[in-house]
């Protein structure tokens, strides 16, 4: 199968799921990455949450006019009322696949217990898993952390979340008081992954395909890897993975510039002026190709009107072109 305009997507014997990131993997973000980028097998909302007894509207509007067909929901929650909350509008958009958020580093969704903050709350933790079992009709998976201050705290959970209705688990193997610090917990992984009788997924510094091919090759039994920041920087890792043939570096950017280009017009028609469309577009360039030249990178980031970013993505490309 041919995507719109770009490469042959297959995929591999390691599926690739996309990390989800807020202000980033939004509606317009995730569903030209499939139509141009390919590659990926499941797309990941960010996270839903419930304010004043109601789901934020905008978090449902994002879940609306999905076009990738593999999306799925995440929930961020640390107690079943809010869960049943968070389950009944989702399933009203019919989705009956969710993943919960024990794994947001942001200290403050953590101090309140919430995303990573709550894997030192075993009694949160079983209060959450417990209103899954009253929802067979739900398949969920967890997102999470080895812990908020100790690996210990994930290890604890371990027996809990092998008891659970859980289907699957995605381990970031950090604490979620490091973020992105340091370098991710291998050996932490090794274990976790011996004593875990799920379906078990890495999320954690993958940047190219030698990193998925070395997390492979140690980790056989995976479910799936999944990439969050690597996919900011290179939207074409999925596709170059699952390719029986990588595309060339021509093709590439011939891509990228497609992709780029029909973001730009997608938020110029969604938001109201060039102000909140760059806001929206100019954060992607702290990622996007960081093997172009920094003043190129500079110009976008400063582009004051949606003719300038324009102009400066162009002349971007075309001096990696040139190259």
């Amino acid at each position: 199968m041919i995507m719109e305009n770009t490469l042959a997507e297959q995929h591999s014997s390691l599926p690739i799921w996309h990390a989800p990131l807020q202000g980033f993997t939004e509606q317009i973000y995730r569903n030209l990455h499939h139509r141009f980028c390919g590659g990926v097998d499941r797309y990941f909302s960010p996270f839903l949450r419930v304010e004043r007894g109601e789901v934020r509207r905008r978090d449902l509007r994002d879940l609306q006019n999905d076009s990738t067909g593999r999306l799925t929901p995440q929930l961020l929650t640390d107690n079943a009322h809010d869960l049943e909350i968070l389950l009944q509008a989702v399933t009203h958009l019919g989705y009956h696949d969710v993943n919960l958020n024990f794994g947001c580093s942001f200290p403050l969704i953590a101090r309140k217990g919430k995303g990573a903050g709550i894997l030192s709350r075993p009694d949160a933790v079983r209060d959450v898993l417990s209103c899954l079992r009253d929802h067979p009709e739900i398949s969920a998976s967890v997102k999470m952390r080895l812990g908020w201050s100790s690996p210990q705290e994930a290890f604890s959970l371990l027996p809990l979340l092998n008891d659970s209705s859980v289907c699957e688990i995605i381990l970031h193997p950090r604490l979620g008081c490091e973020q992105y610090k340091n370098t991710c917990d291998i050996a932490s992984f090794a274990r976790f992954a011996e004593e875990c009788k799920k379906p078990l997924v890495y999320n954690g510094d993958i940047r190219n395909v030698e990193d998925i091919r070395r997390i492979h090759d140690r980790f056989p039994r995976l479910r799936a890897v999944m990439i969050g920041r690597g996919l900011l920087s290179d939207p074409l890792l999925p596709a170059t993975w699952t390719s029986d043939t990588p595309p060339s570096e021509a093709d590439r950017l011939s891509v990228l510039s497609r992709f780029l280009r029909e973001m730009a017009s997608q938020m110029q028609e969604r938001y109201e002026g060039d102000r909140q469309a760059l806001s929206h577009l100019q954060p992607y360039w702290d990622y996007l190709l960081p093997e172009a030249e920094k003043r190129l990178r500079k110009r976008i980031l400063k582009a004051r009107s949606l003719a300038d970013y324009r102009q400066s993505v162009t002349e971007l490309i075309q001096s990696l072109q040139n190259s």
